[in-house]
């Protein structure tokens, strides 16, 4: 760590979840200012990597048939995981089921029979079509 990081750790802090500044304005890391300077594009894709690597890592752990699926279906877990979390992933029980076992129509056919799909509309119908096309 430089001495300009320690210093502005110091009087900053170092805050890994978004807070409200003295001022009352969102600040994340280490005094981000995120309502007038945001984060770059770069530091965006680097957060969607990490975050890809997260979830991937995830549903390695509880998905152990994950590996051996078709790239189409990762990206479609993936996606899901994104929106669900984990916890809210490992709910659609059939859908899992018939990606488990290859069905990958009936998994999309129940993917769109869920709540989910009606309220994240063409999110779930992409989803499914992926799944469609394998």
């Amino acid at each position: 760590m430089t001495d300009i990081q320690s210093l502005l750790i110091k009087h900053e802090a170092l805050k890994l979840f978004v807070y409200k500044d003295t001022k009352g304005i969102d600040t994340i890391g280490v005094g981000r200012n995120l309502v007038n300077r945001g984060i770059s594009t770069e530091e965006a894709m680097m957060m969607l990597n990490n975050d890809i690597q997260y979830f991937t890592n995830q549903l390695k752990a509880v998905l152990p048939w994950y590996d051996s699926k078709p790239d189409k279906v990762k990206t479609v877990l993936l996606d899901m995981a994104f929106t669900l979390g984990i916890t809210g992933l490992l709910n659609f029980k059939n859908t899992l089921h018939f990606i488990e076992i290859g069905d990958y129509k009936s998994a999309a056919v129940a993917m769109l029979e869920s709540q989910w799909a009606k309220q994240v509309g063409t999110r779930a119908t992409e989803d499914a079509d992926i799944l469609k096309s394998i």
